[in-house]
């Protein structure tokens, strides 16, 4: 799915984040497609409650609710990761929670090009996305 949203649907980068239940409550990427080249290595993601954890994806993994940055220039909140986006040339982000058996276990997260990428009718083509990752997870786990 990641490859289909970078390759086809144009987003500079895409990946699916896993919440780690550590004590920093750290992620690991589970995949990372498009141009990344160390972005979110040196963004050290986390979803629990220090600055780290601010962003989209980690918003999107701690209140299960899909979180959109429609500019990394203007938005407060992307501050930490602003020069580095703009070195990337990431302009706006979504993350989107990823469920099994009722609980968040990650987040789907793109990055655009240009800010204002994200509008209603991409945000409902993407949670569809989410839920066919989510439901992929699903059926693997129930498979082990």
């Amino acid at each position: 799915i990641c490859t289909v949203l970078v390759k086809v649907c144009g987003y500079r980068a895409a990946n699916v984040a896993i919440a780690n239940h550590d004590a920093g409550k750290t992620v690991r990427f589970a995949v990372i497609v498009g141009f990344d080249d160390g972005y979110l290595e040196k963004a050290r993601i986390t979803w629990g409650d220090g600055p780290t954890a601010q962003g989209p994806t980690g918003t999107a993994i701690r209140e299960g609710t899909v979180q959109v940055n429609q500019n990394f220039e203007t938005n407060p909140r992307m501050a930490l990761w602003r020069e580095d986006a703009r070195k990337h040339g990431f302009q706006a982000s979504v993350s989107l929670p990823l469920r099994a058996g009722g609980e968040i276990f990650g987040a789907l997260t793109l990055y655009a090009a240009e800010p204002d990428a994200f509008n209603d009718d991409e945000l409902s083509m993407l949670m569809l996305c989410a839920d066919n990752i989510s439901y992929g997870v699903t059926a693997l786990r129930t498979r082990q």
